[in-house]
């Protein structure tokens, strides 16, 4: 996995485990970075998002083109509420 155990760690983790699951999962980001080869070698969908420019407005378009295209679903989960 990734050096640091840092939120690209903690989200290829997740990613991995969901898949495993059988959930549809693609990680998006731009390639070239650390954790592109090591999502690509879990098996886990990558879509890459090309530069990063000023505030990431590039990353938003691509994403926000996709979602829209493909008609994915997006589910929010947070794990800072706890269940009693």
């Amino acid at each position: 996995m990734l050096s640091g155990g840092g939120t690209d760690d903690q989200c290829v983790k997740l990613a991995a485990a969901l898949l495993q699951q059988g959930q549809g999962i693609v990680i998006a980001g731009p390639d070239g970075r650390e954790f592109a080869p090591v999502i690509r070698r879990l098996g886990i969908p990558f879509f890459a998002t090309g530069r990063e420019g000023p505030a990431k407005v590039n990353l938003i378009l691509r994403v926000a083109q996709r979602i829209r295209h493909e008609q994915i679903q997006i589910k929010c989960l947070s794990l800072s509420h706890r269940l009693y």
